[in-house]
């Protein structure tokens, strides 16, 4: 964590445990407001333990006036950056993971879509305002724990087309 003081932020929410055990924690969100865009923020900091006086916080979460959010970093440069700063490569398994999406089985074909819209006042598909351009999946393909992923595509059409499987990688990886 960092030794940045909570005092020296503008505004706080601040949620304290003061003397138990002689170690006091302190989480808080803190606002600043220095101008326009990304000078303005929510901070959220939470007690990383390091020390018994509740003075070294990890910055977990950022959202900044600019609309860029940052878990993991204070510096966002796009919509949402998330940083893992295990030093960890996604050879490693687990330890480089960065982001999960979970679904809940059910049946064969049961599992997560990542998809891309775009908005367009005239899109209804898949929703009001928005069209689909493509998607991807991870999903139980044989219904014997194995995995697959989908790549999806959508047809050009009135309001946005459907979502349509192109690609699909299999554990045979055919």
């Amino acid at each position: 964590g960092t030794t940045e003081s909570y005092q020296n932020e503008v505004k706080q929410l601040m949620f304290a445990r003061v003397n138990r055990d002689e170690g006091d924690r302190h989480h808080y969100i803190s606002s600043r407001l220095d101008g326009a865009g990304s000078g303005n923020y929510l901070k959220f900091n939470i007690d990383d333990g390091s020390t018994i006086n509740g003075t070294s916080f990890a910055n977990t979460m950022i959202l900044r006036g600019d609309g860029n959010v940052g878990i993991g970093t204070t510096t966002p440069n796009t919509k949402l950056q998330i940083y893992n700063n295990t030093g960890a490569t996604a050879a490693n398994g687990s330890e480089g993971e960065v982001l999960r999406l979970q679904g809940k089985y059910v049946s064969q074909g049961s599992g997560s879509l990542l998809r891309f819209t775009n908005y367009h006042s005239s899109g209804n598909n898949p929703s009001n305002d928005e069209y689909n351009l493509a998607g991807i999946t991870g999903y139980d393909y044989d219904s014997a724990w194995g995995g697959a992923l989908g790549f999806w595509t959508a047809t050009g059409s009135s309001g946005g087309g459907d979502l349509t499987q192109r690609l699909t990688i299999i554990a045979s990886a055919n």
